[in-house]
């Protein structure tokens, strides 16, 4: 199911042709699966691939011609020259359906790699662009019903099998900790903030070094297709492993800290978290983000999980991007951090 965030529909739709692309590349690359448009009508459009639209008739499937005048879909029609054994149909469904699947292989690896690139603008960049383009051929595929292939991978960014979701000695994910007492997951998430080390001698910024800096909490509580949202331009981000691979990869930890001050029930499905965050930004130029504070609200469906991670801030949106871009304008106007 693809969800739109109303706030954020205008950038969802500058990655829209990106993903295009992304996705008309891989397939020219390899000879895979063609999709291409075909109005029925002014309302409904088809996605034909090259071994698909089919049609069942008495133990024989049919397929449209093709007209190549104004790449309209003509009027079907039945003559010997289309009629398929159902068994050839079914071979053909079932090579399309294993190419689909190597299709989104393709994108996983993709979405890995880009993980390697060190500037955290452009790996989300990169992250967006391979995702859009698995949730729009996600929605073509589904749209069109008569492809008949339905078993479709999640997103890279919801997908569990990353190193950044909880995992079972044999390697597979690690199964969600359903229904548990809102007593319980705050204590889960109190300690997602706070580093725990061996060592007794540990200062504050030492101490405070939660999952905002190091991208590693407890997954086992969160959806995997998770929204996060809050002030920062490059929400709302949707899927566990796209949050946590940019908070790991967002903050010097050695020179930030994230400070949790206080945790509390708004409701029965509602926990709200006060903290105060800063550091160094990983930039190219290492900007020094000013101090903070902030709230967190941690909402819950109804089998227990987080499924909405909601971020307000204490300071404008304008500031923070003031401070990351240009550092010292951002001192003379709002102070030194």
């Amino acid at each position: 199911m693809i969800t739109l965030h109303a706030r954020r529909r205008r950038s969802t739709m500058r990655l829209f042709p990106i993903s295009l692309a992304v996705c008309a590349l891989l397939f020219l690359r390899d000879g895979g699966v063609v999709l291409a448009f075909a109005p029925r009508n002014a309302n409904h459009f088809a996605v034909r691939s090259r071994v698909t639209e089919w049609r069942c008739e008495e133990g024989f499937a049919m397929r449209p011609r093709v007209d190549c005048h104004n790449n309209m879909v003509d009027t079907m029609k039945q003559d010997e020259n289309q009629i398929i054994p159902v068994g050839e149909q079914e071979r053909r469904m079932a090579s399309s359906d294993e190419r689909v699947q190597q299709f989104f292989g393709q994108l996983e690896d993709l979405y890995s790699q880009s993980g390697s690139i060190k500037c955290p603008f452009f790996r989300r960049r990169a992250a967006d662009a391979i995702d859009s383009a698995s949730e729009v051929l996600r929605f073509l595929l589904i749209r069109h019903k008569s492809l008949g292939i339905f078993d479709l991978p999640p997103p890279p960014g919801c997908n569990p099998n990353s190193r950044f979701i909880a995992k079972n000695p044999d390697g597979t994910p690690a199964l969600k900790a359903k229904h548990l007492p809102i007593q319980e997951i705050a204590t889960i998430i109190e300690r997602d903030w706070v580093t725990r080390s061996s060592s007794s001698i540990m200062d504050d910024r030492k101490l405070h070094k939660g999952y905002y800096i190091t991208g590693r909490l407890n997954s086992t509580i969160y959806r995997n297709d998770c929204l996060f949202d809050g002030p920062d331009p490059d929400m709302p981000v949707r899927g566990l492993r796209k949050y946590l691979s940019a908070a790991a990869h967002l903050f010097d930890s050695s020179k930030s800290f994230a400070e949790l001050k206080s945790l509390e029930y708004e409701d029965d499905k509602t926990i709200v978290v006060r903290w105060k965050l800063g550091g160094v930004l990983m930039l190219p130029w290492r900007p020094i983000v000013k101090p903070w504070t902030g709230t967190t609200r941690y909402h819950l469906d109804e089998e227990g999980l987080i499924y909405l991670h909601e971020e307000e801030w204490d300071i404008s949106a304008i500031e923070a991007f003031v401070y990351t871009l240009f550092p010292k304008i951002g001192e003379r106007i709002y102070g030194a951090a």
